[in-house]
């Protein structure tokens, strides 16, 4: 009885400790980037997220003009963040917005790809944000 009590135990051990402490670290890390990126969109501070790209998509996308004439009105995150390759991960959300000027209502599916430093414990976006264009 005591062998078998012995074997359940260091099992339990065993899958307690498969998830190591600096996963933890990088799903906090992407639970609050994910958050603040969310928060950026609906609280009219468009500009803001750019600041979540890395340094060579920010080169090469820079924020269009315009933005000040957008307001999110929903993000929606449409499914879990899917794991692609080791500190990589896809999140796909729905943004609805209004064009200020026209007060049109708009819809984009936005696909997000995000790729983790470990340097600096922190998620950034590796692809563009969308453009919001009429």
């Amino acid at each position: 009885m005591s062998y078998r009590l012995f074997w359940i135990i260091g099992l339990l051990l065993l899958t307690a400790c498969s998830n190591p402490i600096t996963s933890d670290r990088r799903q906090q890390s992407l639970d609050k980037t994910l958050w603040s990126y969310e928060q950026s969109m609906r609280w009219d501070e468009l500009y803001k997220i750019w600041s979540f790209q890395s340094e060579s998509v920010r080169q090469q996308h820079p924020p269009p003009e315009g933005l000040e004439n957008i307001q999110v009105t929903g993000y929606e995150q449409l499914e879990r963040p899917l794991p692609l390759e080791d500190g990589q991960i896809q999140v796909i959300v729905r943004i609805r917005y209004i064009e200020r000027d026209r007060q049109v209502v708009r819809e984009r599916i936005d696909r997000q790809l995000w790729e983790y430093h470990s340097a600096s414990n922190r998620w950034l976006r590796s692809n563009p944000i969308p453009h919001f264009t009429r």
